[in-house]
């Protein structure tokens, strides 16, 4: 009995061992068998020989059912994503044009849509510079309002422009350099056919709302001491309104023939600026006319800050920054301008000088020291002391 066991255990291990696979003594990994994988070997997928590729044929990766679901997702998105609005910036108001007077860097050239133009301008250091009046947008001017509502004697403007008076300096009585037009924008005035032309210097015209004789004429009011008022509306309109011979003629006859003529390129000045307005032809009206107006305001800027930063002289060229003329050597010696810049212009019939804020010290407003608290012992003191 044990050797027939025996005998039958050998033969069991003997099929056993011809059953099962020949290991070799090789260490490739191909030699081992291999477990069923539902994933496809790189031999399965490929032909040896041809490369063909198989697999898309053998396995159904998608359905039908499942391909129209997707193709449907794909679409709704695109139409949801091309129909819904954009969110604007919370810090952008959308429904309103971009403002000219946006920050901008020094030396860019711009251009806004401004109707059936485009606005065109250079700028440097806050000052833009345009090849032709027709690259403005429409400006529409304000004021005056007070400058401080304690101190009388100075007036602020909003978008003006500045022209000088060349038949002043030539009167035959009392020549002088404080004559200024001032071009006031609005459409206002459009159909007044001498809205261009001041009225002339006849008159003491102390407060800009005044009734004067001039007015009867020109159909217009006509502003203060100083500061002749015209008005248009744009640059463009101006100078082709004073061209018109009629209107030249009438200039001529009130002695306010305005410079420049023909206007082809403007300066037009982002800053506060001061216009600082005297007879250079005469110390004395320079020291009662200018600077009896001025001095409150000098002592109570001196002490805080100046609301302007910029300065512009037709009086007397570059009377802050480089001038020996008496009168500026005064203002040197007071500090009456401490750190304003004082522009530079050039003198032609083609540029017109623009404001964006205009601060008007009015010309002879104290004159006679009529306004009481205006000018006082303490400022006189200031003054003995600079």
């Amino acid at each position: 009995l044990d050797q027939i066991a025996d005998d039958e255990e050998e033969g069991f291990i003997s099929e056993r061992r011809q059953s099962l696979p020949r290991i070799q003594s090789s260490s490739r990994l191909s030699s081992f068998p291999r477990p069923a994988s539902p994933i496809p070997e790189f031999d399965e997928i490929f032909d040896g020989e041809n490369r063909r590729f198989r697999y898309a044929s053998s396995i159904k990766f998608l359905s039908t059912r499942n391909i129209l679901i997707l193709a449907f997702i794909t679409v709704l998105a695109i139409v949801i994503t091309i129909h819904t609005p954009s969110q604007p910036d919370p810090g952008v108001d959308v429904s309103r044009p971009v403002e000219a007077d946006a920050p901008t860097e020094d030396g860019e050239s711009h251009f806004e849509d401004v109707g059936p133009g485009l606005e065109f301008y250079t700028e440097v250091d806050h000052v833009r510079y345009y090849k032709s009046p027709d690259k403005m947008k429409e400006m529409k001017s304000e004021g005056p309002t007070p400058a401080d509502r304690e101190l009388g004697g100075m007036h602020v403007f909003k978008n003006v422009c500045l022209t000088n008076n060349i038949d002043a300096m030539s009167y035959e009585n009392n020549p002088t350099t404080s004559l200024r037009g001032l071009i006031y924008f609005t459409r206002d005035q459009e159909h007044n056919s001498q809205r261009c032309v001041p009225c002339s210097n006849s008159e003491n015209m102390d407060r800009w709302d005044g009734t004067y004789e001039d007015e009867t004429v020109v159909k217009h009011k006509c502003g203060m001491n100083g500061l002749h008022t015209m008005y248009a509306t744009s640059a463009g309109d101006w100078s082709s309104c004073i061209l018109e011979d009629e209107n030249t003629q009438l200039m001529k006859k009130f002695g306010q023939t305005q410079s420049p003529t023909n206007v082809t390129s403007v300066h037009f000045f982002q800053a506060p600026t001061f216009l600082l307005q005297f007879n250079a032809f005469d110390m004395e009206s320079a020291l009662f006319d200018m600077l009896m107006t001025y001095l409150p305001f000098w002592k109570k800027y001196e002490l805080n800050e100046f609301p302007f930063t910029s300065l512009i002289s037709h009086s007397v060229k570059g009377c802050i920054s480089h001038s020996h003329h008496p009168f500026c050597e005064l203002l040197h010696q007071m500090a009456a301008f401490w750190e304003v810049q004082d522009l530079s212009w050039e003198s032609n019939e083609n540029t017109l000088y623009c404001y964006k804020t205009l601060y008007y010290n009015q010309v002879g407003y104290n004159r006679n020291l009529e306004h009481e608290g205006h000018v006082t012992k303490e400022v006189f003191g200031g003054l003995r002391e600079n």
